[in-house]
């Protein structure tokens, strides 16, 4: 009793997933904040998202290796979960894209007005 648990392959895989998903969440989390709070103009909505987003990352890591791999597969796998998310969270909400589109050049421009 007390000694430490018998290391297992399972386990030193855990323990790897687990320690990549931390640096995952430590460097992108900012990253996934600002899409969802860009697609929803929330800050609530986006940090629920965020949190859902990485628990979707670990739920599905064996799957999405790429994921946890380099040259930007992360990244480009975390912005489209956090699109889908808060895109996802807006119907849940009963609001459209046009009601919560932040005021950007392209949206100015689509309004007629211009800076």
């Amino acid at each position: 009793m007390g000694d430490r648990p018998e290391s297992s392959p399972g386990r030193e895989r855990f323990d790897a997933d687990e320690r990549v998903l931390r640096e995952l969440f430590m460097h992108h989390s900012e990253f996934v904040f600002s899409v969802a709070r860009l697609v929803t103009n929330d800050n609530l909505a986006a940090g629920e998202i965020t949190r859902r987003v990485f628990g979707q990352l670990w739920h599905e890591r064996e799957r999405l290796p790429g994921a946890f791999g380099g040259n930007g597969a992360a990244l480009r796998w975390l912005r489209a979960a956090a699109r889908r998310e808060s895109q996802a969270w807006l119907r849940r909400a009963g609001l459209g894209a046009a009601e919560t589109e932040p005021a950007t050049h392209a949206g100015a421009a689509r309004a007629g007005n211009s800076r």
